[in-house]
């Protein structure tokens, strides 16, 4: 019994880690406390449904694996939860998922992580200063008012639609897009 005593001591000794430890180290900071039932300061990517506690989220897989991101969507579906746009570039999805499955997810071989799917905006841009915008003078004391001034993007891909293009609407709702024509060469020929 010493001798088998005196083997085991001298084993190495391996850490065991949780698979949930390792799904949490998956999940944005601001995730991971959802998944101890705690709820969250108001946020606008929580929200609280009939059927639980709702979360949008952005889900990345890895790099250059077009199936994954295939194996990713159906994971989320069969969690319940619905997917609203693929970022096929990304190698990722913007989902909502209830809370309670949050963690199934993050265990998944597919995910890389998660995060909140948050409001970003432009904070800093290189445009003025080359484009040489910033030197303009701030106010023109001549008639021009840009008045009449026609301005055309050329680009391999404008989302005409998008919520910045639209004139102001209803409260809460954007109004008809600004964009005045959307030609695409590419289908012209």
């Amino acid at each position: 019994m010493v001798a088998l005593m005196a083997s085991l001591s001298a084993l190495p000794v391996v850490a065991q880690s949780s698979p949930d430890a390792a799904a949490i180290a998956k999940l944005a900071d601001g995730l991971a406390p959802l998944t101890t039932g705690a709820l969250p300061p108001v946020q606008p990517w929580v929200k609280q449904q009939s059927a639980g506690l709702l979360v949008r989220a952005i889900v990345t897989t890895r790099q250059g694996e077009p199936a994954l991101l295939a194996a990713l969507v159906n994971d989320v579906l069969a969690l319940g939860g619905t997917v609203h746009y693929q970022y096929p570039s990304l190698s990722a999805i913007a989902v909502v998922l209830p809370v309670a499955r949050l963690l199934d997810l993050a265990r998944s071989a597919n995910v890389v992580a998660i995060a909140p799917d948050r409001v970003v905006a432009r904070t800093a841009s290189q445009l003025q200063t080359t484009s040489g915008a910033a030197d303009v003078p701030a106010r023109s004391t001549g008639k021009l008012d840009g008045s009449g001034v026609g301005i055309a993007v050329l680009d391999s891909g404008i989302a005409w639609n998008h919520r910045h293009f639209a004139a102001p609407g209803l409260p809460g709702l954007p109004g008809p897009s600004q964009v005045r024509q959307d030609v695409d060469f590419a289908a012209l020929g």
